[in-house]
């Protein structure tokens, strides 16, 4: 397996367990993804998400912030970050 197709398949994991409210279950597999693509832009803006939701503003604004720094024209990166200023 490449590590292309590793994080594709914890990204899969993550996103199935995001859709079904596992939100502590997809930051692992986020975080697992992220060992694979450390310069993925969406899987930090997905954990930031989990990471609102599980009420963790300090670790979502990390990630929104680095998803901006990794692609500073994704208006998505910013919402991000306003998401974790709550």
């Amino acid at each position: 397996w490449s590590p292309q197709e590793l994080a594709k398949d914890f990204k899969a994991k993550a996103d199935s367990c995001f859709k079904s409210s596992g939100w502590r279950d997809a930051v692992v597999y986020y975080t697992r993804a992220l060992s694979h693509m450390p310069e993925d832009e969406k899987l930090y803006s997905n954990r930031s998400a989990c990471y609102v939701k599980l009420k963790k503003f300090d670790k979502a604004l990390a990630d929104a912030k680095k998803c901006a720094s990794l692609k500073p024209d994704w208006s998505k990166a910013y919402f991000r970050i306003g998401q974790a200023h709550r």
